[in-house]
C-alpha cells in the first residue's frame, strides 16, 4: 500500500508542477511586451502605403468603369477580329497553324484540341491548342513569328524542345486561344 501511496503521491506532484508552469506561460504570453514603437511605426508606415495603393487601383478602376460605354464598340470589334466563333474557330486555329508551318518549311503534327472550361468567360470559350512542330531552329523561330503576327489571338503556354530523329528539332507546342461562344 505504501509503495501506491508513494506513486500517487509523485503523479500528483508533477501535475501541480505542470498545471503550475502551464500557468507561469500563459501569464507571460498574455503579458508580453508590446512591439517596440519602431517596429509598430514602421508597421503603421507599411500599412498606410498599402491602403493608399489599394485607392489608387479603385480609382483607376472606377474611371475604367466610367470609361466603359465608350469602350464597348471598340470591345466589340476587338472580340469579333481576333476571336472567331466557335463553330469555325477549329478550322481558323488549324488554318493558321498549317499556314506559318508552311511559310517557316516547318512539319506540323499531331495536332489537338482542348476545351478549357472558365468561369467569368460568359463571351469566350477557351481552347488549349496542342502540336507538334519538327524543323531547324530558324524555321522553328520563324513559325512562331508568324503564329505571332497571324490575326487570331493566341498565347504560348507551354514549349519543349527536343531532338528530332530526322537531324533537326522538334517542338511540342501548347497555346491557348478562345472563341465567341455560340448565342
Amino acid at each position: 500500500m505504501n509503495y501506491w501511496y508513494r506513486g500517487r503521491h509523485r503523479v500528483y506532484t508533477i501535475l501541480v508542477g505542470l498545471l503550475l508552469l502551464d500557468a507561469v506561460v500563459y501569464v507571460s504570453w498574455l503579458r508580453r511586451a508590446p512591439l517596440a514603437p519602431a517596429v509598430a511605426a514602421a508597421l503603421q508606415a507599411q500599412l498606410e502605403r498599402d491602403v493608399q495603393a489599394r485607392e489608387a487601383e479603385v480609382a483607376r478602376l472606377r474611371r475604367v468603369r466610367e470609361k466603359l460605354p465608350e469602350i464597348r464598340p471598340a470591345l466589340a470589334s476587338f472580340l469579333s477580329e481576333r476571336f472567331p466563333p466557335e463553330q469555325a474557330g477549329y478550322s481558323a486555329v488549324a488554318v493558321a497553324l498549317n499556314e506559318a508551318a508552311r511559310a517557316a518549311g516547318v512539319r506540323l503534327e499531331n495536332l489537338s484540341f482542348k476545351v478549357q472550361t472558365r468561369r467569368g468567360q460568359a463571351e469566350l470559350v477557351g481552347v488549349e491548342v496542342g502540336a507538334e512542330l519538327e524543323g531547324g531552329y530558324a524555321t522553328l523561330l520563324r513559325c512562331l513569328e508568324s503564329l505571332e503576327k497571324a490575326p487570331g489571338f493566341y498565347l504560348i503556354d507551354e514549349l519543349g524542345v527536343v531532338s528530332s530523329q530526322r537531324g533537326g528539332l522538334r517542338l511540342q507546342l501548347r497555346l491557348v486561344t478562345y472563341f465567341r461562344r455560340s448565342s
